[in-house]
């Protein structure tokens, strides 16, 4: 729900369901990322053009003087400031930038065979030099070394690093088409960490020349992506 006095979105637990047939007239509304079917005597939150002040009003007596809010709202939460991830404590918007970028572009691999510090590898890969220096700035934000190596079979670049510490947590977010944001870690984040983590996802698989596109295979990094985005008032 919408705090009509913060503009905050708040998570409700439902309460009650309220279920029954209905035929008659039904109002349309389709603008501003809100697509909406309601009975004239639907309650809606709308904001007053005037004075901006929010108002609950039926849509039967809904006029020019009121809009519709945008569909999210800003957070204004303050940033996580730090956070651990195994014995590593790291920046909290430098590790959301860093993890929008893995979990836009990213990949993990684990070889037993290997030395021990090179067992646990993240990798990102790509062939303009935008991309590739958007993984090396989320790498440094987080104070890790990597290499940059060519796929000469591909015309493209490789940046890897290793972390078993980062390892264990991104192992966790699924891998390709089931990478998602956990909502417990989206509760914790402030509007910097949001910020952090949505630039992340843009720079890797998002566009924002007219409007905003993201691109994933994953539902739920889609549905993720969405949030964070309602949260910052998109």
């Amino acid at each position: 729900t919408r705090n009509m006095e913060t503009n905050e979105i708040q998570y409700q637990s439902p309460v009650e369901l309220f279920e029954s047939d209905y035929d008659g007239e039904m109002h349309h509304y389709n603008r501003q990322g809100v697509d909406l079917l309601v009975t004239p005597n639907h309650n809606m939150l709308v904001s007053s053009r005037k004075t901006g002040k929010n108002l609950l009003i039926k849509s039967e007596e809904l006029g020019s003087g009121y809009q519709l809010p945008r569909l999210g709202a800003i957070c204004t939460k303050p940033d996580m400031g730090k956070i651990q991830v195994g014995e590593l404590v790291l920046d909290s918007k430098s590790f959301f930038y860093f993890l929008g970028v893995y979990l836009g572009d990213g990949a993990i691999y684990h070889d037993p065979s290997e030395a021990k510090y090179r067992a646990y590898e993240i990798s990102f890969q790509g062939s303009k030099s935008r991309k590739i220096e958007t993984f090396i700035k989320a790498l440094e934000g987080i104070g890790l070394t990597y290499r940059v190596n060519e796929v000469s079979t591909r015309g493209s670049k490789s940046v890897r690093t290793y972390s078993k510490d980062l390892w264990e947590f991104l192992i966790t977010l699924g891998k390709s088409g089931d990478k998602y944001i956990p909502i417990d870690l989206l509760n914790k984040m402030g509007k910097g960490d949001l910020e952090a983590i949505y630039s992340g996802l843009i720079d890797t698989d998002g566009c924002t020349s007219q409007s905003v596109h993201f691109y994933t295979s994953s539902e739920k990094l889609a549905n993720g992506f969405s949030d964070v985005a309602a949260r910052l008032g998109y």
